[in-house]
């Protein structure tokens, strides 16, 4: 595999603390790999040392499938799959059965999470059974919640020894279910790190670590990080990471963090600025944008010779422009599936779908498995899955529970039955009989249960995301299935005009992108102007435009009924050198 010199230079080097800035189309995955062989066959390191954490599955299946037969044996996952591995193998110290266990989504234990507020007095139920924050605002424990999980409170025992004992509290609950969250896997991984054995055991086994997009790690995952590589003898670790790129902030992502370890003494800086995805016009639009930006290391992309890209501006179009310009593309000899159409908001990417379906376009929007788990159908058959790996499942059972016909009332009793006897309620519900174990029994089970249920979608994408993944139990499909996002909706060789949001389009790439919604309010949003984190914006706007490959387009959209359009988006006039007009 052919690098350039500085891609070589990092590949090869001797350095135990190194970061790579790797811009868009930089070659990061051919660096990451020729890395990973220059340890196996150069250092001579045995590949099961070897930990590289991707930030997506897809990214980490991608890796798999480039590596050399010689570095079969690395250990390739995201880093929530790392830290559940952990617990699966280290669970009982923190009391979990990890042969049973099973992940539940976080708003799916919003009904735990309740009783342990209501039980601390911090809600109250009102008589019109509507609920009360009483101790705190709920907007206070949402912050607090999400701040425990990514370690961006500091001290969290002190800052509010109230809410701190309902957390504690409703981990323990939890626990007592054998239920984890996917906002909970890491924070448990990294209770197991804290001077326990699993932190030596993993020391032990575990020398090299290779991250990518490191800017996009909040506290938590880094203190999970620094716990395994800072040792008096250490280990490696190669981090791999763009500021420019750190588009997940509102998810308590910390990009300062990547820049305060570019900055440390011991670490060796490399800057990957060659660009092998686009040139020309695209390149000149991203770096003109994203020197905007104050919260980054400056570097430029310097697209690798020959290489051309051209960004057209559009004002006052509306979506039916939108679906005009999409067809102009294919009838000038794009393929549907080198057509991507990226918006901030999905409210016009569903207009756009619409009309397009009704040109009979072939068109896939990303985005169906949020829509998906959003339905009754959809918790319940997840929780026949899960109640069949793990009885003890509140959650599960009262994704259910509409199915299987029980009332309010008679749920309660199940409860008082199940306290009475130290058992769980599912369990006090079917004392004798197992919980349908397969997809095929809970198709049969929701049919005699439920036989005016449309349950149909459901079942049928989880059997196909089983078939996909290979998941050979329920437990796996379970697993597979909480950590999934929407990337792992796409199908490889699928020839169909995607759309998508700009968050959910990071780590792609297609020949033909329309950026549509250019809009000030819309892109930048208010509340992100309101709330002061247009630094953020900008980043999405940068990787958005960065997405293609020959041609970009950034499209304002007006309504047809609109008198006075939006105004166009800064990033537009700051993209295009702060000029007007179509280019």
């Amino acid at each position: 595999m052919n690098l350039d010199p500085t891609q070589q230079a990092a590949a090869e080097t001797d350095a135990k603390r190194v970061l790579c800035l790797a811009g868009p189309g930089s070659g990061k995955t051919r660096t990451l790999i020729e890395r990973i062989r220059y340890m196996v066959e150069g250092q001579s390191v045995t590949p099961s040392r070897i930990v590289s954490i991707t930030f997506t599955r897809a990214a980490a299946r991608e890796m798999k499938d480039r590596l050399p037969e010689s570095c079969r044996g690395v250990n390739i996952s995201t880093l929530h799959a790392f830290g559940l591995r952990l617990i699966m193998e280290y669970g009982g110290e923190l009391g979990y059965e990890p042969h049973w266990l099973t992940i539940a989504p976080d708003e799916d234990v919003m009904l735990d999470e309740r009783e342990v507020l209501c039980d601390l007095n911090i809600i109250r139920k009102k008589s019109d059974g509507t609920w009360s924050w009483v101790r705190c605002r709920k907007k206070d424990w949402d912050t607090f919640r999400d701040g425990i999980t990514s370690a961006s409170i500091e001290n969290p025992e002190d800052s509010s020894p109230v809410l701190w004992k309902a957390w504690n509290a409703l981990m323990a609950r939890l626990r007592s279910e054998n239920v984890l969250t996917y906002g909970g896997i890491l924070y448990e991984a990294h209770r197991l790190l804290q001077d326990r054995k699993a932190l030596k055991d993993y020391r032990k086994r575990f020398r090299h670590y290779l991250i990518d997009e490191v800017q996009d790690t909040d506290h938590m995952q880094w203190r999970i990080l620094w716990r395994l590589v800072e040792a008096a003898d250490p280990l490696t670790l190669f981090a791999v990471g763009d500021a420019d790129q750190s588009i997940y902030r509102w998810r308590n992502s910390t990009p300062a963090l990547m820049i305060d370890y570019a900055h440390r003494a011991d670490t060796t800086l490399y800057k990957l600025e060659k660009c092998y995805r686009f040139g020309g016009q695209i390149a000149d639009a991203c770096n003109s944008l994203i020197r905007h930006n104050q919260e980054r290391i400056p570097k430029d992309i310097i697209p690798a010779e020959g290489l051309t890209g051209e960004l057209y501006l559009h004002a006052q179009h509306t979506i039916e422009d939108v679906r005009d310009m999409v067809q102009m593309a294919m009838a000038s000899g794009a393929r549907p599936g080198e057509i991507a159409v990226l918006c901030r908001q999905h409210k016009p990417l569903e207009t756009l779908k619409e009309l397009l379906v009704n040109a009979e376009c072939p068109v896939i929007k990303l985005g169906r498995l949020n829509a998906l788990r959003g339905t009754s159908e959809f918790r319940a058959v997840m929780g026949y899955v899960r109640l069949a790996v793990n009885v003890r499942d509140w959650s599960a059972f009262m994704g259910v529970a509409a199915s299987e016909g029980l009332s309010q009332p008679e749920i309660n009793a199940l409860r008082e039955k199940a306290l009475a006897h130290h058992i769980s309620v599912a369990e006090a519900y079917r004392p004798h009989a197992e919980w349908p174990s397969s997809l095929p029994a809970i198709r049969a089970h929701l049919a005699a249960r439920d036989p005016h249920g449309d349950y149909s979608e459901a079942l049928d994408y989880l059997q196909y995301f089983k078939s996909r993944r290979g998941c050979a139990s329920l437990q796996e499909l379970v697993f597979q299935v909480g950590m999934a996002s929407m990337q792992d909706e796409r199908k490889e060789g699928e020839d169909k005009v995607t759309l998508c949001t700009c968050h959910a389009a990071k780590g792609c790439e297609w020949p033909v992108v329309f950026v549509i919604a250019m809009n000030e309010g819309v892109f930048p949003s208010r509340r992100s102007e309101n709330e002061g984190r247009i630094e953020e914006e900008r980043c999405l706007a940068y990787v958005a435009i960065s997405r293609a490959e020959r041609v970009c387009h950034l499209v304002h959209t007006r309504e047809p009924d609109e008198v006075v359009p939006r105004e166009v988006s800064r990033f537009v006039r700051e993209a295009s050198g702060q000029q007007g007009g179509d280019k």
